[in-house]
């Protein structure tokens, strides 16, 4: 279980260390709009659709050590989101 009704104001940056892996997590926008107003910089983490996710979520594995993940937000975001899962 992991946060909720957040509103993200700022990018936002995951990094895994080198102590835990984990199963990971997803954060979905809720109500999206047509454009998704969310960009994940490049890294391992995926992007489809108005989801993202840490490496290898989904996949039966765990993340690896020292990954890191960058979400852009755009300034003035209103969109919650959804945290689908969190296991870090």
């Amino acid at each position: 279980e992991g946060p909720s009704s957040i509103v993200p104001t700022k990018s936002i940056t995951w990094t895994s260390d080198v102590s835990v892996q984990r199963s990971g997590w997803k954060i979905c926008l809720r109500r999206p709009e047509a454009d998704v107003i969310w960009r994940l910089k490049p890294g391992p983490c995926k992007q489809i659709g108005e989801c993202i996710q840490s490496p290898n979520y989904g996949e039966g594995q765990q993340y690896g050590k020292n990954e890191i993940c960058q979400i852009h937000v755009p300034p003035g975001n209103t969109k919650y989101i959804d945290v689908k899962a969190f296991s870090t």
